[in-house]
């Protein structure tokens, strides 16, 4: 798979107002992502404030689990 470096904006997440939420309203909405939005939502929590518990549940879905 190629990935893309680019970071999206926090304003192009698929979870309106991601900045503001908390790791525990954040996990239980990312099984209703797309693949896509996934890797965006990873992709600006890795650069940003880094999550563990929102990272591995998106290492979780990628992993199909």
């Amino acid at each position: 798979k190629v990935e893309s470096m680019v970071v999206p904006a926090a304003s192009d997440l698929a979870l309106a107002d991601f900045e503001s939420l908390s790791a525990s309203q954040v996990v239980p909405r990312l099984d209703q992502l797309s693949a896509v939005e996934l890797e965006g939502i990873r992709l600006f929590e890795v650069e940003n404030r880094g999550r563990r518990t929102i990272l591995n549940r998106i290492a979780q879905l990628e992993a199909g689990s």
